[in-house]
């Protein structure tokens, strides 16, 4: 009978210690880092929902990670965490073709695994897919996209 009425008291006491910390923590609150270095353009983003739903898609593994949440699209490979172990989706070889191609661009590798389009944000290297002949169908300031089924 007593507990049943100290409870009461309890809980108002507890409230008035963390209503304050509570009203300063999210009156103070902001996040730790405002834009996301990693997101895709909007401009990459309507370029590929409107080419041809279902191709196969050559990025790096966090590009080609947020492409299969945007786009229609197939990515050769993602991070491995993201995707099942199993035999048929050879993640290991897919994900060294990728880290392969970043630090020597080769669009042979890309369409080894039957890309249709390859996605390079600028800092990678643009120059060594363009001398190659490929065709260039998309840019903007973070992305360019090479269709690798056409030559210039």
């Amino acid at each position: 009978d007593a507990l049943d009425r100290s409870l009461p008291l309890a809980a108002a006491a507890a409230a008035a210690f963390v209503l304050p910390i509570a009203v300063h923590g999210f009156s103070h609150w902001s996040a730790v880092e405002p834009r996301d270095p990693y997101a895709l353009s909007p401009g990459l983003i309507r370029f590929l929902r409107s080419a041809p739903q279902g191709k196969v898609v050559f990025a790096d593994l966090e590009t080609s990670y947020r492409i299969s949440g945007f786009a229609p699209q197939y990515v050769v490979a993602v991070p491995p965490a993201h995707v099942a172990n199993t035999r048929p989706n050879q993640i290991r070889a897919r994900r060294l073709a990728v880290l392969h191609f970043v630090r020597h661009p080769n669009v042979y590798i890309a369409r080894r695994w039957g890309a249709r389009w390859v996605v390079l944000r600028r800092s990678e290297d643009v120059g060594a897919v363009e001398r190659q002949g490929f065709r260039m169908v998309y840019e903007d300031d973070r992305y360019v996209v090479f269709n690798v089924r056409r030559l210039r």
